[in-house]
């Protein structure tokens, strides 16, 4: 017969089960803790952050999209893959640098007073939708002033929507074509409110995805899915959201 395991053996065992279930908890919540000290990834550990980097292991469940675990979402700078993870909904991060040489004024063709009074007219319904989604209702406002100021044409955008040659529909702008996983098709979207929903939806899954968002590059990314450095517009509703002209 073996002897039996001595008093102190029964407490090394129980407390290096304690210290395993420990090390397990650190790894499960995005780090390596021991006895509550911070200590570097082992072989095992490493292979697992590896994997889940490179699509082959699910993060676990509650780091998912959280801000600061980066390991938990890929680097998607794609337009096409960028749009499939806003529609899907799926964790990610959009790299997007600031960019000084962007040109933040009125283009020539620019009408500010079309920007404000889209705004007025839409307040209602954009700061409803905005206080539903938890977005801040001066960024929506502040790209219908843009898209409205920017891309009235004269007149001619809401002719074009009138004969049905428009790809995009204000008063957001949004596509239907592109955007139709988010509920919104090419009769609905001349529905104000169905338009504003998918375009507050649509910005909050922008800012989700970019560490440290600010207007300029939540509005670079809405204006073209695939950009990397802020352009105009992004500049543009940058300067709009800090100094709300339509609230002058």
């Amino acid at each position: 017969h073996l002897p039996a395991p001595t008093r102190d053996a029964d407490e090394g065992f129980l407390r290096g089960i304690e210290r395993g279930q420990k090390r397990l908890n650190g790894l499960a919540g995005g780090g390596l803790f021991v006895d509550g000290i911070a200590k570097p990834w082992g072989p095992t550990e490493i292979l697992s952050q590896r994997a889940v980097t490179a699509g082959r292991m699910k993060p676990p469940a509650d780091a998912t999209g959280r801000e600061g675990d980066a390991t938990a979402r890929l680097i998607v700078n794609t337009a096409n893959d960028r749009i499939d993870a806003i529609i899907t909904n799926k964790p990610a991060i959009f790299e997007i640098r600031d960019n000084p040489k962007a040109d933040a004024g009125d283009p020539w063709y620019a009408s500010p007073s079309v920007g404000k009074t889209s705004v007025l007219n839409y307040g209602k319904l954009l700061n409803k939708e905005s206080e539903k989604q938890g977005v801040d209702p001066d960024l929506p406002k502040a790209i219908v002033f843009a898209e409205n100021a920017r891309g009235h044409y004269f007149g001619l955008a809401k002719t074009a929507e009138g004969f049905g040659a428009a790809k995009t529909i204000l008063p957001m702008n949004i596509n239907p074509r592109t955007w139709t996983g988010l509920g919104i098709d090419a009769l609905s979207a001349h529905d104000p409110a169905t338009n504003i929903r998918a375009g507050v939806t649509l910005i909050k899954r922008i800012s989700d995805r970019i560490v440290n968002p600010t207007a300029a590059k939540i509005a670079s990314v809405w204006n073209f899915a695939g950009r990397e450095n802020v352009n105009d517009f992004g500049a543009y509703v940058g300067r709009i959201y800090r100094e709300k002209p339509r609230a002058k």
